[in-house]
């Protein structure tokens, strides 16, 4: 006989129904907790910044750059002050300079100064530190300056009368004052020749060897036109005039010797100038002396 199905749940056998039960919840347990648990999730690892060694550069402490900063500005200050001055001399400086040099000579003194001979005498010129010394001849005569950037003006005796002296001066601008060739050029540009021709091709110039300083010389002859130097009187064009002039070279810079005249005067001196300049000698100042500024006239 077939076994019939049980039509209620009553109808099954305790241990089997025991069974069914615990089948269904065991079921019930995997299919709720199954369902619960999510995915499982693939963690990203985030790795920690790669430690970074900077080089730090050793900079000087504050007060050290502070120090390079002042020798900058000071060293500027220095280029500054190697500059050429100005070449005109304002009222009041022209003022002081007189007052400081009334006599026109210059009232520094080298130390030691060059050695005597007889007829002849030391005369000094000076500025900023430097002194210029040279032997002239006992009659030249040293004479209040025209101008304040004259260091020295001595009178030339004139072979004709007072009227028929010449002028002797000496500048000294600095280390900087143009080419030797630049000034020649200026003092050319001073004279006209009564025929018309030019004066550079009639001008003469040479180069002199002293004992301590090598020089050039100019010399020219015609008419000379009149000084546009600041603080000189008016004057009118001179005929028959010489010019000898000389750029001595020392370390300190150029100095510039001038002197002109009457065409007699002049070469009756011409000698004794080029001794002169022969004889230069650049020393150091053991006083505060009128000094000048400006360009060679």
């Amino acid at each position: 006989m077939k076994e019939s199905m049980p039509k209620s749940v009553e109808e099954i056998p305790m241990l089997n129904r025991k069974r069914i039960v615990a089948f269904l919840s065991s079921i019930l347990l995997l299919l709720v907790t199954g369902c619960s648990k999510e995915p499982p999730v693939e963690k990203e690892t985030i790795k920690p910044p790669a430690r970074q060694v900077s080089q730090v550069k050793k900079s000087k402490p504050a007060g050290l750059v502070g120090s390079s900063h002042q020798e900058e500005t000071a060293q500027k200050q220095a280029a500054n002050s190697e500059q050429p001055e100005a070449s005109k001399p304002t009222a009041g400086s022209e003022s002081m300079a007189k007052k400081a040099n009334p006599t026109g000579a210059s009232p520094a003194k080298e130390a030691n100064p060059l050695p005597a001979k007889k007829g002849y005498r030391v005369a000094q010129a000076s500025a900023r530190g430097n002194v210029l010394s040279f032997l002239v001849p006992e009659d030249w005569k040293s004479v209040p300056a025209k101008s304040s950037m004259r260091l020295l003006q001595i009178a030339l005796p004139g072979t004709s009368g007072p009227d028929s002296d010449g002028e002797l001066s000496v500048f000294y601008f600095g280390p900087s004052a143009g080419t030797v060739q630049m000034n020649i050029n200026r003092w050319i540009g001073q004279f006209s020749q009564p025929d018309g021709s030019s004066s550079k091709d009639k001008a003469k110039t040479e180069e002199i060897e002293g004992k301590h300083h090598s020089s050039t010389l100019l010399d020219l002859s015609g008419t000379m036109a009149p000084s546009t130097m600041p603080g000189m009187p008016a004057q009118a064009e001179k005929t028959n005039y010489r010019l000898l002039a000389a750029i001595v070279k020392t370390p300190a810079g150029p100095w510039f010797v001038k002197a002109t005249g009457p065409e007699e005067t002049m070469a009756h001196w011409r000698e004794e100038f080029v001794a002169m300049i022969k004889s230069s000698r650049l020393g150091a100042e053991t006083q505060t002396g009128a000094g000048g500024s400006g360009s060679a006239k």
